[in-house]
C-alpha cells in the first residue's frame, strides 16, 4: 500500500499527522524515496499492514486525512 501527502507537508519526514495516524492504525510507514530532496518524490510512503488488517479500512482512514492526496493498494513489485 502506498500513500502520497501534499507537497507542502513533505518537508517533515513523515509529518506528525501521518505518524499519528500510522500509530493509531497500527501500521508501519517508511519513505519510498528516503533522502530525496525532490518535493514530488518526498511525499510518497509505503504503508506496511499486519497480516490480519483489512486494507480497505486502512485506506479509508488514510484518505480521510487532509494531508493525504492519494492512498491505494499496489502489487508488491509494482512501481508507485
Amino acid at each position: 500500500m502506498v500513500v502520497e501527502i501534499a507537497p507542502a507537508t513533505a518537508d517533515q519526514q513523515p509529518p506528525p499527522a501521518l505518524r499519528a495516524a500510522a500509530s493509531r492504525l497500527g501500521v508501519g510507514l517508511e519513505p519510498l524515496h528516503p533522502g530525496t530532496t525532490n518535493p514530488s518524490l518526498a511525499g510518497w510512503y509505503a504503508v506496511r499492514l499486519r497480516p490480519e488488517q483489512q486494507p480497505s479500512e486502512v485506506l479509508s482512514a488514510l484518505r480521510a486525512l487532509p494531508l493525504v492526496t492519494a492512498a491505494y493498494e499496489k502489487p508488491q513489485d509494482a512501481a508507485p
